[in-house]
């Protein structure tokens, strides 16, 4: 056999097998279903990250909490001053002038028996309607609320009135914490949506599917 025949037989085996291997591989594309890896096959099989909840399981948690604290606000070092006198020029002399030092701290509390809870809606979000967050009563920090020397004229019998002080201190306080640069009322409201969001979740919802509406009296 010539070399040149040689030659003509290994290129036309190649060929061959080339032709082979495509013929393979277009038989196996043609009955083998592709898959995505890590994805189900099931038909109408729909993935989701959310959970349904109940509104019911949730409002009936957030109720039974009843009055429960969202914030509490420390104060410390409040001066008030307080001045008693007679009325007249009486009272330019025969008066008793005190500074207080008030200490103690103002609780913020939601009523959650008011709590009112629907949907979820077409994106599967919770409405919680809650109650305005309020503030309780001040409450005064007897050990470290103190005053300084009063200052008497020329009332020798001048002294302190010890009731008066701590109601001095009380009204103090709960003047003190609605001051807007404490911004208690969006700091409340903040603690408390984290709360009902934690309810949400242990009930098997989702927490970031949640609408929040404030309002001093929810329906």
């Amino acid at each position: 056999m010539s070399e040149t025949a040689v030659r003509r037989f290994h290129l036309v085996r190649w060929v061959l097998v080339a032709v082979v291997v495509l013929v393979v591989l277009t038989v196996l594309k043609t009955f083998t279903p592709f898959k995505l890896p890590g994805l189900p096959t099931l038909p109408g099989f729909h993935s989701t990250t959310t959970t349904s909840v109940e509104p019911s399981k949730v409002q009936a948690k957030l109720v039974s909490q009843q009055k429960l604290q969202v914030y509490d606000l420390k104060l410390s070092d409040l001066l008030i001053t307080q001045s008693k006198a007679p009325s007249g020029v009486l009272g330019r002399f025969w008066h008793t002038d005190t500074v207080l030092h008030a200490y103690g701290d103002v609780e913020v509390t939601v009523d959650w028996s008011k709590a009112k809870v629907s949907g979820p809606d077409k994106n599967g979000n919770l409405t919680v309607n809650l109650p305005a967050p309020q503030l309780s009563p001040a409450r005064v920090d007897q050990q470290q609320t103190h005053i300084d020397n009063p200052h008497c004229g020329i009332n020798i019998f001048c002294h302190p009135d010890v009731n008066a002080i701590y109601q001095a201190a009380q009204i103090g306080l709960q003047q003190e914490a609605t001051n807007p640069k404490y911004d208690l009322t969006n700091k409340s409201q903040a603690q408390a949506e984290t709360f009902v969001r934690n309810i949400v979740k242990a009930t098997g919802g989702d927490p970031a599917k949640i609408n929040f509406i404030w309002a001093p009296n929810p329906t």
